[in-house]
């Protein structure tokens, strides 16, 4: 862990996968989707279901643009992502979108607060280092998952994608919560697992990132490095030696 750094005028943070464990239950969701539909079908014809489903929905989430369109509505995404993986194998839409459809509804019933992040965003609270919350994806999905895990206590700015009109990595979705504040750049944080979306956006908007790489994968080398790197979300206060 490096050493205590000078300690920001606001930390801007991520939720998905940074506060709430969104993706830890992903690959389990679709295997449970796709038994439920598929059940009486062998356990090769539903292995076979889901690496057709994982390649096509690599491909399509590693495209910006795609992204940035799928996130705006995830269920829609998911439906056009199982029937493309699906239809050449002959697997009618009914079937596609059932499947789809139960991933969708596991995913949101599986979402948990990720380990200590409670209990960061209450150290840092209580240290009386302002908060902002800056998410991408659509109004209702994000605001809902703020409100069921009562969240807006910590924040005292809430950005929204799908609510503010503008997301990661553009750089008003860092700038308008600065405004706000009345913070400049330099004297804020980023902090995120997204390295495109949380250091690299936030970097280039002058912000300092700080990434929340829990896998050990090396940044780019063409890029500057992150601010800070940590594990966790509950690493970050000892950044700032609480």
């Amino acid at each position: 862990m490096p050493g205590v750094v000078r300690r920001p005028a606001l930390v801007l943070l991520d939720l998905d996968d940074t506060i709430l464990d969104d993706t830890g239950a992903a690959e389990r969701c679709w295997r449970d989707a796709i038994s439920g539909v598929l059940g009486t079908h062998d356990a090769a014809t539903r292995d076979h279901v889901y690496t057709l489903i994982t390649t096509t929905r690599r491909w399509y989430w590693q495209d910006p643009q795609r992204h940035a369109a799928g996130r705006a509505d995830m269920l829609a995404a998911r439906r056009g992502i199982c029937r493309a993986a699906l239809s050449d194998a002959g697997y009618p839409t009914i079937v596609s979108d059932a499947i789809a459809d139960a991933h969708h509804a596991l995913r949101d019933e599986r979402i948990t607060l990720l380990p200590g992040a409670l209990g960061s965003l209450e150290t840092l609270a209580a240290a009386g280092i302002p908060l902002g919350l800056v998410t991408n994806g659509a109004a209702a999905a994000q605001r809902a998952k703020v409100t069921r895990f009562r969240l807006e206590q910590y924040f005292s700015y809430v950005g929204i994608e799908g609510e503010a009109g503008v997301g990661k990595p553009d750089r008003e979705a860092y700038h308008r919560p600065l405004r706000t504040a009345g913070v400049v750049a330099d004297d804020a944080w980023m902090c995120g697992d997204n390295y495109y979306y949380d250091v690299l956006g936030a970097q280039r908007a002058g912000l300092r990132g700080v990434w929340i790489n829990r896998d050990g994968t090396p940044p780019p080398a063409s890029d500057p490095p992150p601010f800070r790197v940590v594990t966790a979300f509950r690493d970050v206060p000892a950044l700032l030696g609480l």
